[in-house]
Parts: structure tokens; sequence; C-alpha cells
């Protein structure tokens, strides 16, 4: 499997929240940590994603291999990237990055300026690869996590 045999789809309304569930509890064990090892109920999770966010899904034939869900309602012209996850056996070749590009030309499309997320500590994988697509750590969110961010058309930023 290469990353040009799949294609990437807005998320639209004729979609079942089912299987928007489904596909969100099925990627999130690949999230370090897992969000519902965190006490995240995962279908409520899923219905607020469902109602209020852009959603993009990788697809390889009918099989959803990847989700990027993220908020472009922000006032000042920050995306939110609240979550993101591809198939693990799939990790390092293109398709996290190829669904992460497509999500910030979609927040761009939308008039957002930038894309923000939050990250654990625990997840250097992650962080190594949002480092690798432009982001920067902007500040710390809690004990155990940070935030990242993206400015479209602007050079790279670094904080502490």
């Amino acid at each position: 499997m290469n990353k040009n045999d799949c294609m990437i789809k807005i998320y639209n309304e004729g979609r079942s929240i089912c299987e928007f569930t489904e596909a969100v509890r099925v990627l999130e064990r690949y999230i370090c940590p897992p969000l519902s090892s965190a006490g995240v109920n995962i279908e409520e999770y899923a219905k607020k994603l469902f109602s209020q966010s852009e959603i993009l899904m990788l697809q390889k034939e009918a099989d959803i291999i990847g989700i990027s869900a993220f908020y472009a309602n922000d006032k000042r012209g920050r995306a939110y990237l609240s979550f993101f996850a591809v198939e693990k056996h799939l990790e390092g070749r293109g398709y996290g990055k190829k669904l992460l590009r497509f999500s910030e030309e979609r927040a761009k499309a939308l008039g957002m300026n930038k894309m923000c997320l939050e990250v654990s500590d625990l997840n250097q994988n992650a962080i190594g690869f949002y480092r690798k697509m432009g982001y920067v750590v902007s500040q710390r969110a809690s004990e155990h996590s940070c935030f990242m961010e993206k400015i479209f058309g602007k050079g790279k930023r670094e904080y502490v």
C-alpha cells in the first residue's frame, strides 16, 4: 500500500455518526496515551467532533485508515486540531503527512491562518512528526502536555 492509493474525503453530513464513532474508537488507540485510558468518553467525544468540527477521512477502498478533526471557528483565525490518527502499521509511509497537509489546506480555505494542537509529552513520535511538518512548541498546556502551532505562510519560529 502506498500513500497514492488512498483518498482523503471531507466527512459529509450524509455519513453516519455510528460509523464515525466506530472509526474514532478504532483509531484512538494509536494516540499516546489513548484517549479512553485518560477517561475520555469516546461516544461523547465523537459526537462533539461530528457536530462541531471539520472532519477529514483518509480512506483505502472502503476502510477508514486515518482521521483528522479540527475546529475552524475561532474569530482570530486559529484552527484547533483536536483528533489526528492514522493506523499504526502505516506509520512512516507518508499517510499522516498527506492527511495533515490536506487538513492545513482545508483550514486555510476556511479562513484560518494558524493550526494549533495539544500533544502529550509521552507522545515523542507525534512531537517529532509535528516538528518535521513545521510546528513549534508555543507553550506548556499542562504538566504533561504542550501546545504546538504552525502559522500558515510564515517562516518557522521557535518557542520555549
